[in-house]
Order: C-alpha cells, then sequence, then structure tokens
C-alpha cells in the first residue's frame, strides 16, 4: 500500500471548509455540495439574480420556506432582498411599479407646490 501524501495547510483547509459546507447543505436544505456546484455551474458561476458574483465564500442557497425547493443560488444582497419582501411576488411587483414610476407622483407634489412652505406670522401664532 503506497503511503498517504500529507496535505498541505492550505489544500486540508479547503477540503475542511468544503466538508463543513456539505454538512450544512445536506442538514439544511437536502442537498449535497455535488448538486450545489451543479447548480452553481447551470448559473456559470454568478448569482440566479443580478448575474453578480458573491462577497461571502458561498453563494446563499435560496429555497421556498413553505415546501422546501432549492430554487436557485444568490448572492447575499439578492438573497436578503427576496427576505425582506417576504418572498411575495405581489410586494416585488409593487416594487418594480414604484421603481418604474421613479418618483412622478412626488415631483408632480413638488412641483406644484412653492418651493419654500409657508410659515404662519409669529403674530398669529401668539393669538392662539
Amino acid at each position: 500500500m503506497p503511503a498517504r501524501k500529507k496535505l498541505g495547510k492550505r489544500e486540508a483547509t479547503r477540503r475542511a471548509r468544503r466538508s463543513r459546507h456539505n454538512s450544512h447543505l445536506k442538514e439544511a436544505y437536502g442537498i449535497t455540495i455535488e448538486q450545489y456546484d451543479q447548480v452553481l455551474a447551470s448559473q456559470q458561476g454568478k448569482c440566479a439574480i443580478c448575474k453578480g458574483g458573491t462577497s461571502k465564500r458561498h453563494f446563499a442557497v435560496d429555497h421556498n420556506h413553505k415546501n422546501g425547493n432549492v430554487r436557485g443560488l444568490l448572492c447575499a444582497r439578492c438573497n436578503t432582498g427576496l427576505a425582506r419582501f417576504m418572498d411575495d411576488i405581489t410586494n416585488i411587483r409593487r416594487a418594480v411599479r414604484y421603481l418604474k414610476r421613479d418618483g412622478e407622483k412626488v415631483t408632480r407634489i413638488l412641483e406644484d407646490s412653492s418651493l419654500e412652505p409657508e410659515v404662519p406670522d409669529r403674530e398669529v401664532l401668539d393669538e392662539n
């Protein structure tokens, strides 16, 4: 039997992290590290929403909180964004409409009003 080659510190650390990640994925989402890698490859190594990278070690596994289905891998910002919208498509659609309007309503309100708000005279305030 050939002698086992000793791993370098960097490779040992990488393998240990991958093993911990695999355990987490299995426990939390019911997927293996190999399945995670397949999903990541299908997304070309990018976030499923913004197509950007991640500042973390791993992309977040986005999943349906009601049925547990894995939907894809997201960067921290997109994952947090969906959570803040409570994974509710209606809220996301409202946000899209809001962004498309780009403050039109507020712009009209501001244009219709004078630049400086009316301030009552000090004398009028003192009378009340």
